[in-house]
């Protein structure tokens, strides 16, 4: 008898794990892939268990405020050190906890980087169900997902078999629903979101900072404290950041109260809105009044960067993914100057990257431009006493200017390109010209490390300068 009930009681739990691995199995086609940018959670988390175990020296934890204000290639380039953004939209800081539990099943970093945007008051003004299950769905199944659930709904299992939540998508389901199911996806920025400028203009939002303080929720202040003990635990540094944004008031005093909070408990803080000056940040030429864009994440990694190095002892740990790095280096170079249409903002993003700049002046009426103009070309190399003859100026990776005049024929290999200045004073690479008829003096850029030519613009010089691209 007792043989039969345990035989019975075998075959009822068989018939319940097998249940539930079919009910986990297929919820994998009914949920909907958040394949879309900038968000892209499923590509963000599936990249991040892609990863060699062990591979990351910094991991960066928050909302979307973080992963639009680092970019892992430049913190690479600068430091040689290898990074991703496990970070997601609108991320409560309860559910960065499980984040960071779960990063570091896989990973032993030297340094985690938070954003304390989590531990605001503006986070509840995106702080949804909606929201906070997109940053769930795509977690491995174990403690750490139920947990991560469990900080917005108490019913753990619909949020477990998305089948509950999305059976009714039964009959519009297509073939690249059953093909994402079966697909592992990488994200080749490293959990970075790529954000091109687009408002080049100044903004006149002044961070309001006082002596006066407002405490956070006691859940996100726990929250907190667990991340806090985390790190030690596992004998990773931690540092706080602040990103720049237009924070309210409210915020302003809650970062004061975390500044104060991370001093007592001798953990760094950096708070970016109090550094627009040092940093040269400007909205929203560098960033919208929620997020940075290329230009500004450069700025602040290249801060953080320097941090980094005049604080801490860290070395890279492996070159396994330099590749990716410098591919993700040059789509930043790209979007860094594709949409700069002011010469001068462009020359000074230009000097910041690793390239080489080629700049061909071809003998034309005359050059008609303010100062301010005038002084970015002759920056660039332009010799203003010789306008009557061709200039071709080569700034080479070390930045100095190689100048030439008056070539009836000039040729020269440059990062596996064959530049060469005709006789009639184009500029031409690989056999292609790259002046436009209406313009006098014509650039590209090719970076150094690939050889990959980045921007090819002309420039109009009567009356201002401004930029054509073909």
């Amino acid at each position: 008898m007792k043989k039969n009930i345990a035989k019975v009681g075998v075959k009822v739990l068989s018939i319940v794990m097998i249940t539930i691995f079919l009910l986990f199995s297929f919820s994998n086609y009914f949920r909907p892939n958040k394949l879309a940018r900038p968000s892209d959670m499923t590509s963000k988390i599936d990249g991040f268990y892609e990863l060699e175990e062990n591979s990351m020296d910094v991991i960066l934890f928050g909302t979307s405020h973080m992963f639009y204000s680092f970019n892992p290639s430049i913190l690479w380039k600068n430091t040689g050190l290898n990074s991703y953004i496990f970070a997601g939209e609108c991320q409560q800081i309860e559910i960065t906890l499980q984040f960071m539990k779960e990063a570091i099943r896989t990973q032993n970093p030297s340094l985690i980087v938070l954003d304390v945007f989590g531990l605001s008051n503006s986070i509840e003004s995106c702080r949804t169900e909606g929201s906070s299950k997109v940053n769930t769905e795509d977690l491995k199944l174990n403690r750490n997902k139920i947990d991560a659930i469990e900080t917005y709904d108490d019913e753990v299992g619909k949020n477990v078999f998305d089948i509950y939540k999305y059976h009714n998508r039964l009959f519009s389901m297509q073939q690249k629903d059953f093909e994402n199911a079966l697909l592992k996806f990488d994200n080749t920025n490293f959990g970075y979101a790529l954000a091109y400028p687009y408002n080049q203009y100044d903004s006149d939002y002044v961070y309001v900072e006082n002596n006066q303080i407002i405490e956070p929720d006691e859940a996100k202040l726990n929250a907190l404290n667990e991340i806090i003990e985390l790190c030690k635990g596992n004998q990773i540094e931690l540092l706080l950041v602040k990103t720049p944004y237009y924070a309210s008031e409210d915020d302003a005093q809650i970062y004061k109260y975390i500044e104060n909070y991370a001093l007592d408990k001798d953990i760094p803080y950096v708070n970016f809105n109090q550094m627009y000056d040092e940093i040269n940040y400007h909205f929203d030429y560098d960033g919208s009044t929620w997020h940075a864009n290329v230009i500004g994440a450069l700025k602040i990694t290249n801060y953080l960067s320097d941090y980094i190095v005049s604080n801490y002892e860290f070395t890279n740990s492996n070159q396994m993914y330099d590749k990716e790095y410098n591919e993700l280096y040059i789509k930043t170079e790209y979007a860094l100057l594709n949409k700069i249409t002011d010469i001068k903002d462009w020359y000074d993003l230009a000097r910041e990257i690793d390239a080489t700049v080629i700049i061909n002046y071809k003998v034309s009426n005359g050059i008609w431009l303010p100062e301010e103009r005038i002084n970015v070309l002759k920056e660039l190399g332009l010799d203003f006493d010789k306008l009557d003859q061709n200039q071709l100026i080569i700034l080479s990776e070390e930045k100095e200017s190689l100048l030439s005049y008056d070539y009836q024929e000039y040729k020269k290999i440059i990062n596996e390109h064959e530049v060469i200045v005709n006789s009639e004073g184009e500029l031409m690479i690989d056999d292609v010209v790259m002046n436009s008829p209406e313009a006098d003096i014509t650039i590209s850029v090719i970076d150094n490390s690939s050889g990959y030519l980045i921007d090819t613009f002309s420039l109009v010089t009567q009356g201002d300068t401004y930029i054509l691209r073909k």
